[in-house]
């Protein structure tokens, strides 16, 4: 077939020469470059697809907003400037909802992680703000909801990008903005400018959204441990071997509560890392625990929900839905109630009491989603590719909104609009009451990226983490 290619060219540029002359020669030429292209010889690369309204000057896929070097075509994964040998991502999951595994083996750290901090702690202890997001779904009740204005018009504040893929949610706090990553780092940037201020290296991916509590951090690797670390510098303070976590630590009273692969949830002095109590669950913890008036709330993946007693660790109740799958969400607690989704479709609300079942909602896919409770409606997403508001008192459904892909990030909520990331990258901010739409913003990550990231809220900017691009928009 080649050959045959390569005779009809020759013929044509005899043709070109020996009959019509010098006078069609461009036009010729321009025949002779599609033919070229039909045959293969020709090839384009292919870019990361930008929003139109972006400018990329030197047509490298990296947008101008996030490009180091705008007028130097270079490597998107070297933020957008030259470099000698191109890297990618060593991971390229596809755009459905990621399935965890508990870890066959693990090997635990014989010292110490070391740190590079690059910043010293203050003199002065400086407080949270409440218009921090210090953790995953914001307070300890799993409530989402905070006082911060939010972002009524956005545009990108910054992003910054890393070769392997960020995998944790962010939270802010003191300034500062954590999260983990797929490689094993948690990572501090500058809340306005991006900048990274420290890391510190795990030896296995952080799924687990860091908690901040009392100028302390605390997150899950799959490596088997639960650490603890000086919020402003990243020096190590302590760790234990729990199993490998996924769910977000919660952390009260001087207790931090940390769920396991290994079944157990774990009660731990925040101070020096000392196991106060633990209990055996029926199956492996995927999510994170809430506290209420005195209990601690968790589900596993037997589809069995608890609720303990948050100071010796014992049973107030727990539950065992037949058929309801695993819990993969946070509990989101209320007065009297406890809302949850599961892989078998369903939204659940128990009463915090005895944990009965008040009513359940079913979607058509599962709801890993977590959700929350605002103004008597529940607010939670499926990988349906729906977005539900859901009558607290019934179950019904108020009213829906309809996604480009599944959903199974965790909605927030400020200013009586609600947050939420969908699995290929949009952005949704919708009117609480109603649903209607008031804006979408499409984080760039290219054609393999996902995303499962919440949406941390801290005055009028939103910050989640797309693959391997952390943002802040507002």
């Amino acid at each position: 077939m080649n050959d045959y290619i390569d005779n009809k060219k020759f013929i044509l540029i005899f043709y070109i020469f020996y009959m019509k002359g010098y006078k069609i020669i461009l036009p010729s030429i321009a025949i002779i470059i599609l033919v070229n292209i039909f045959s293969g010889c020709i090839t384009d690369d292919v870019n990361i697809s930008l929003q139109p309204e972006i400018a990329d000057s030197d047509n490298d896929g990296v947008q101008d907003n996030y490009d180091h070097c705008p007028d130097i075509p270079g490597s998107i994964y070297n933020n957008g400037c030259p470099e000698e040998q191109a890297q990618t991502p060593t991971m390229s999951p596809s755009t459905q909802a990621p399935t965890t595994v508990a870890p066959t083996s693990i090997s635990p750290p014989t010292t110490a992680p070391t740190t590079q901090p690059t910043s010293t702690s203050p003199a002065v202890v400086i407080s949270l703000e409440t218009t921090d997001w210090p953790m995953e779904a914001y307070d300890i009740s799993r409530s989402g909801i905070t006082s911060s204005t939010g972002v009524a018009t956005y545009a990108s504040l910054w992003a910054t990008q890393r070769q392997d893929s960020f995998s944790s949610s962010p939270i802010v706090a003191y300034g500062k903005v954590y999260v983990g990553t797929e490689d094993g780092y948690l990572i501090c940037y500058d809340k306005l400018t991006g900048n990274e201020i420290w890391n510190y290296k795990t030896s296995a991916r952080i799924l687990s959204t860091p908690t901040i509590y009392r100028e302390k951090i605390y997150f899950g690797s799959y490596d088997g441990y639960a650490y603890c670390l000086d919020a402003y510098t990243g020096d190590y303070v302590w760790s234990h071997n729990t199993g490998a976590i996924r769910g977000a630590p919660l952390v009260h009273n001087n207790m931090a509560y940390i769920t396991s692969f290994d079944q157990n949830i774990y009660c731990i002095s925040s101070e020096d890392g000392v196991v106060l109590w633990s209990y055996l669950a029926d199956g492996l913890i995927l999510g994170g625990a809430a506290y209420a008036d005195g209990y601690v709330f968790f589900g596993d993946d037997t589809g069995t929900m608890y609720s303990l007693n948050h100071m010796d660790g014992s049973l107030n109740w727990k539950n065992f839905i037949d058929s309801a799958g695993s819990i993969y969400s946070n509990p989101c607690v209320t007065d009297d109630s406890v809302y949850f989704g599961s892989t078998n479709h369903d939204v659940y609300r128990l009463n915090k009491d005895d944990g009965t079942v008040v009513w359940k909602m079913s979607t058509k896919y599962p709801v890993r989603s977590s959700p929350i409770y605002y103004n008597n409606s529940v607010y939670v997403g499926a990988e349906d590719k729906f977005f539900y508001c859901i009558n607290s008192a019934d179950g019904s459904v108020r009213w829906l909104k309809m996604c480009d892909s599944g959903i199974s990030a965790s909605p927030s909520i400020s200013n009586n609009k609600v947050y939420f990331m969908s699995l290929e990258g949009n952005l949704y901010c919708l009117d609480a009451g109603n649903g209607s739409e008031q804006w979408v913003y499409t984080a760039q990550f290219g054609p393999d990226g996902w995303s499962s990231s919440s949406i941390a809220i801290s005055e009028s900017y939103a910050y989640f983490s797309a693959y391997s691009l952390l943002y802040c928009i507002g």
